[in-house]
């Protein structure tokens, strides 16, 4: 499977948690491998109880 690296800022919300995430991908990982963990990360930050809305964006690493 391709490399994946992430990158996670986050913003206090009152008492909840508000997540940005970054993932780089490998040059060679296609379109549908990328969204496929995008959205696996989602669903998984969107389970934590103070979590309240995640964005996950993915995109191609630039030195691969």
């Amino acid at each position: 499977a391709p490399e994946v690296r992430f990158g996670v800022t986050g913003h206090l919300l009152g008492s909840q948690l508000q997540l940005e995430v970054i993932l780089e991908t490998e040059g060679g990982a296609t379109v549908a491998f990328a969204h496929e963990i995008a959205e696996h990360v989602r669903r998984r930050l969107e389970e934590e109880e103070d979590v309240v809305h995640v964005a996950v964006r993915s995109i191609p690493r630039a030195d691969s």
